[in-house]
């Protein structure tokens, strides 16, 4: 695919659809032309993709974020550092014959890789597919659907094999089924990326992490503790329930997608074949990674902010090891998680609409570099509910994810927001070749050099932002015309 020719003159940056170039008495020069001198156009009714202008607008904002907080909601019951290593480490408990807890690292890092693996190969591949269906909320819905379905077949199975589910055959099929999950989530998250990009304009993406992190955690936590109040995750049994919730806020969440106000995107001529190819599909990401420098380094960045996630299921290890299978108060470290992600997405959200991505991007990675050395510290004190305090840090973790994804959208045009993302969530799994081997190094080494290792990568993942492009500085919002 490559980029196209004013795209690549301009080192990657390229026309934002939604801004203006900058001017004082007159429209800069630079900001106004490429670098071979073309003229990006200025017609802004070839900009308007939507009937009803700002109206529309805000519908498909609120749409879009009341999804969100269904979808968070849904998510809290099937947190990725509390509750699914909470059940792997239930499951495994019985094959390396410890009494409270699994122990086996090892198995643990295949979330983490399961995880990235799904959010990266499949949004490649789909890509070019996504680029040339005219309207893109029917994947959104039918991935959403996707996404419902694996915790609708583990909650029946939880329920009705109960203490049966266990031995080497349920862990391996808990996670087949979570693999399959992380696909879906892999091509909605593409789906929906390219989607609000489409509908919403740079300067108000910010808004919309704000809106369905605030309701979203609020939403969250309310159920969440009306629903599993006092939870304990004792026995395979004992998650049907959170699953199955899971399952059903899926399903509400796909409803909402039907709202969404969608012109169709007008046919953009011969691409060529649509005949897939997964050498192509490697050749378009090469592609980019080649012609555009700007996405290159944030792609660097991206790949060693996702290190973070290679430690997160062996926190709730840790503390189970260090307190007990039966003390921990489950429910308050979702809870905590949930309202710290809601807090964070109005800092982040503020910080990225102002001054943005980049910046953000930093200040999250302050933080995450900050809590693999508090984990180790916080599981030697005697209360185990300070360890809340960690797990409201892990909340800035789905916030960096929209942060750095907004980042890499605004470096070209709309059709080419699903190879870049696409190509971006690759980059991002390759670290996670490396969770396997991590989770061996804690079974051997115990908890601190993994973390420690994963805390300095992604250190130099927050320094690397100062050497990475800021697009934003180059546009900014649409004025009103002259008269």
């Amino acid at each position: 695919m490559g980029l196209p020719a004013e795209t690549a003159a301009r080192g990657g940056f390229a026309t934002n659809r939604f801004a203006e170039p900058r001017s004082g008495d007159g429209p800069s020069e630079s900001a106004s032309s490429g670098a071979d001198g073309s003229t990006p156009s200025s017609d802004r009714s070839d900009d308007v993709r939507l009937p009803d202008g700002t109206g529309t607008e805000r519908r498909n904002l609120a749409t879009l974020a009341a999804y969100t907080v269904a979808l968070r909601v849904s998510w809290i019951f099937k947190t990725e550092s509390v509750v699914m290593p909470a059940l792997l480490d239930t499951l495994t408990a019985p094959l390396v014959g410890v009494g409270g807890t699994g122990g086996a690292g090892w198995v643990q890092g295949f979330l983490p890789l399961l995880n990235r693996a799904g959010q990266s190969v499949p949004p490649m591949l789909y890509a070019d597919s996504l680029r040339d269906r005219p309207v893109k909320k029917w994947s959104v819905w039918a991935t959403t659907l996707g996404m419902a379905l694996p915790f609708a077949l583990l909650a029946v199975l939880l329920w009705t094999l109960r203490e049966r589910f266990a031995g080497t055959a349920a862990v391996a099929g808990f996670l087949a089924l979570y693999g399959l999950f992380f696909a879906a989530t892999g091509l909605n998250q593409l789906g929906f990326s390219t989607l609000q990009a489409k509908l919403i304009p740079p300067a108000r993406r910010g808004r919309l992490i704000a809106a369905g992190g605030v309701l979203g955690s609020f939403a969250a936590v309310t159920v969440a503790y009306g629903f599993l109040a006092g939870w304990r995750a004792e026995g395979p049994a004992s998650f049907a329930a959170p699953f199955a919730a899971t399952a059903a806020g899926m399903l509400l969440s796909s409803a909402l997608v039907l709202f969404v106000r969608e012109a169709p995107d007008e046919p953009a001529g011969n691409r060529g074949s649509r005949r897939f190819s997964v050498r192509g599909q490697a050749r378009d990401a090469a592609a980019v990674l080649r012609s555009d420098g700007n996405f290159r380094r944030i792609a660097a960045v991206a790949s060693l902010f996702v290190t973070a996630q290679l430690v997160f299921p062996h926190y709730i290890v840790l503390a189970r090891e260090s307190h007990g299978a039966g003390s921990l108060p489950l429910i308050l470290f979702v809870a905590a998680q949930n309202v710290g992600a809601g807090l964070f997405s109005v800092a982040v959200g503020w910080v990225a609409d102002r001054r943005g991505n980049r910046l953000a991007v930093r200040g999250c990675l302050i933080g995450l570099a900050a809590l693999p050395p508090l984990a180790l510290v916080l599981a030697r004190q005697e209360d185990p509910r300070l360890l809340a305090a960690l797990f409201f840090l892990l909340g800035l973790t789905p916030v960096a994810f929209k942060a750095v994804t907004n980042w890499t959208l605004e470096l070209t045009e709309p059709e080419n927001h699903p190879r870049y993302v696409s190509t971006l969530k690759l980059c991002m799994a390759a670290p996670f070749l490396l969770a396997v081997p991590v989770g061996a190094l804690v079974d051997v080494a115990g908890h601190g050099p993994a973390f420690l290792g994963v805390s300095a990568l992604v250190a130099a993942g927050c320094g690397l932002t100062w050497l990475a492009p800021e697009p934003r500085s180059f546009f900014t919002e649409p004025s009103p015309k002259r008269s």
